[in-house]
């Protein structure tokens, strides 16, 4: 009895209240049901996609420090400036950037973002850290008299941007997450809270809101540099599984935009509305959230030869009269009743 008890919590059909399980009137055969998992003949998105949420810059009030518009943008270095979409800018099959561009002051190293004033010259220390002096006239001297210093003896690199930060500097370097400030985490004043990788400028892949109460994914073929309101969905290796799939069904090339919308088609569709619809973790308005945890359920389903119609179609953009639930076959089982999305 413990044992189906916790599993009617932990699948929401009870709650618990101190030691208490407090019965939300449901049947007891459901409160006893065993759910069987069926596998799809296709790939589930979390084998096709990395999901990767946006950058973090953390801070009250610091987007409009961080988003700026063009004018400011052209007036910066261009390598530490990209162009930036956030949750609201996105629709089903559709991007509407709004000319904004995120003040990103990393340069990508490898697979990682490295902060842009950070110096070899300076044995690995960062040219914009104030509180270590670089030579004694910079003793007693204020923030800006020694960024000027700095900038004219040739430490730092991108002397437009750094002084663009540094007009906010009390604000940026008061910031505190979890009760910490950015140097406890061994970051300085100027970084992102959580600056992500550079898979994020990946172009194309898929780009999702990261709160949504219908679908909203679409194609990203800029490269831009999402903010975290946004879900990158970046191709993996497994995603030339299904473009094979696809071209041997059609019998002719298919490019990685292609294989993308015909992961759109089924993304944007109302089998991931009813996918939402059954989603218990809930944020404001109850829109429910999107993560890897609801998109490693989803699945894309694999084409047979019989389908080709409809491939054709939908690679066309032109799936409104399609069966879609009924391209989703059992792996094992033909008479299993399927979802796309198993809970």
């Amino acid at each position: 009895m413990r044992k189906v008890v916790l599993s009617a919590i932990e699948r929401g059909k009870a709650e618990k209240n101190g030691f208490l399980a407090v019965s939300r009137k449901v049947k007891l055969e459901e409160l006893f049901e065993e759910k069987i998992s069926i596998e799809i003949d296709g790939w589930p998105i979390a084998e096709l996609f990395d999901l990767t949420q946006g950058v973090t810059w953390g801070g009250d009030g610091c987007e409009e420090i961080y988003v700026v518009g063009k004018d400011i943008a052209s007036s910066l270095e261009s390598d530490l400036v990209y162009r930036t979409i956030g949750g609201r800018d996105i629709s089903a099959n559709r991007i509407d950037w709004k000319e904004e561009y995120l003040v990103f002051p990393y340069i990508k190293v490898s697979s990682k973002w490295i902060p842009a004033f950070r110096l070899a010259s300076l044995g690995g220390d960062d040219a914009l850290d104030f509180s270590i002096p670089v030579s004694d006239y910079e003793k007693g001297k204020d923030t800006p008299s020694k960024l000027k210093y700095r900038t004219a003896k040739n430490l730092v690199k991108y002397p437009k941007v750094a002084n663009y930060l540094t007009r906010y500097f009390d604000k940026l370097e008061q910031r505190e997450f979890e009760g910490k400030r950015l140097s406890q985490y061994n970051k300085s004043w100027y970084e992102y809270h959580r600056p992500r990788t550079p898979e994020l400028i990946t172009k194309p892949k898929i780009v999702c809101k990261r709160v949504m109460k219908e679908p909203a994914f679409a194609l990203d073929k800029t490269g831009y540099l999402p903010r975290d309101s946004v879900i990158s969905m970046i191709p993996k290796k497994k995603m030339e599984e299904l473009r094979d799939n696809l071209e041997k069904v059609l019998r002719d090339k298919v490019t990685t935009v292609q294989t993308l919308k015909y992961s759109l088609t089924f993304l944007n569709s109302e089998l991931f509305q009813e996918a939402l619809s059954q989603r218990r973790s809930k944020k404001r308005g109850g829109y429910p959230i999107v993560d890897e945890r609801l998109l490693e359920k989803f699945s894309i389903p694999r084409i047979k030869a019989k389908d080709t119609h409809s491939a054709k179609k939908i690679l066309a953009g032109k799936s409104e009269d399609i069966n879609l639930r009924g391209l989703y076959r059992p792996l094992n089982n033909p008479q299993a009743k399927l979802a796309p999305y198993n809970e």
